[in-house]
């Protein structure tokens, strides 16, 4: 009769410190992700046009705009880009750069690897 007490009292001990480990657990992870929330908020990519055949992009963080791009980066020369698509395309790869705390700056290569049609008008 003693050893069925202790067993019970054993097995009970051991379910509320397991219970006790996976609410910690769960805890640790809550918090985790509300961290990972403050530290990479939301952001976003909005396309807009700029005139005939030419398109540009915002980049929002939560509802803040902080980034607005109406022209081709990598450049010297003022390019539009030539669709949506192709805006959209940058302006996601400028929302990862930040996600990754990386600069948000676009090179010539990553514009090629995109395959974003970039038309260079020279006049002369």
């Amino acid at each position: 009769m003693m050893r069925t007490i202790n067993k019970t009292k054993i097995a009970f001990g051991f379910l509320i410190i397991s219970l006790i480990i996976i609410s910690v657990i769960k805890s640790v992870d809550l918090l985790q992700r509300n961290n990972d929330s403050i530290l990479h908020p939301q952001y976003s990519v909005e396309t807009f046009k700029t005139g005939d055949n030419a398109w540009g992009y915002n980049i929002f963080k939560g509802k803040t705009l902080i980034i607005r791009q109406d022209i081709v980066p990598a450049f010297e020369e003022i390019i539009p880009f030539q669709n949506k698509n192709d805006a959209r395309k940058i302006g996601l790869l400028v929302i990862e750069k930040l996600k990754n705390r990386k600069l948000p700056t676009i090179t010539r290569s990553e514009l090629e690897r995109l395959k974003v049609n970039v038309n260079l008008m020279t006049e002369h």
